[in-house]
């Protein structure tokens, strides 16, 4: 694409506080690509440093009500603003992922076995994550808020 597609293509998916934002600069202003990316990354980037993401993501645990499945998508999430803040940041972000994953997961019993599962296999962090979702399968399913009613009994 050419640099004026480019805004034509970015412009057009912008809704919001986004768009709004973008409109407060003139035409010439917004036609420049790079400056169009500047204004979005100034107004919506990520505010904090690379430090400060950094201890978050050590400091992150599993929380009491919340489930395996979203507790390694924010997990991931915060290692990747990390490493979009800083690429050297974190040496060997696969490996670093995959043991706090491990080492903050709330249940003990499970935390003790993803550990092991880690030691013996060197897995990458999705095959530890699928492990311990497998181990952990009837934790996560929805339970049913009310009773099922009694089989009805036939003389």
């Amino acid at each position: 694409m050419t640099p004026a597609e480019r805004v034509d293509f970015i412009m057009s998916y912008l809704e919001g506080p986004a768009k709004e934002e973008v409109r407060m600069y003139s035409t010439k202003e917004r036609s420049n690509l790079d400056f169009l990316l500047e204004v979005l990354t100034q107004a919506f980037g990520e505010k904090r440093s690379s430090s400060q993401l950094l201890k978050l993501f050590y400091e992150r645990r599993q929380k009491e009500n919340e489930t395996l499945r979203a507790y390694s998508h924010s997990f991931n999430e915060l290692l990747k603003s990390i490493t979009k803040e800083d690429p050297k940041a974190v040496p060997n972000p696969e490996k670093t992922l995959r043991d706090q994953f491990a080492d903050n997961v709330r249940d003990p019993f499970l935390r003790k076995e993803l550990k092991n599962f880690s030691r013996e296999r060197d897995p990458s962090f999705l095959d530890l994550r699928e492990e311990a979702l497998r181990w952990s399968e009837e934790e996560e399913r929805p339970q049913r808020s009310t009773p099922r009613p009694p089989l009805s009994q036939e003389a």
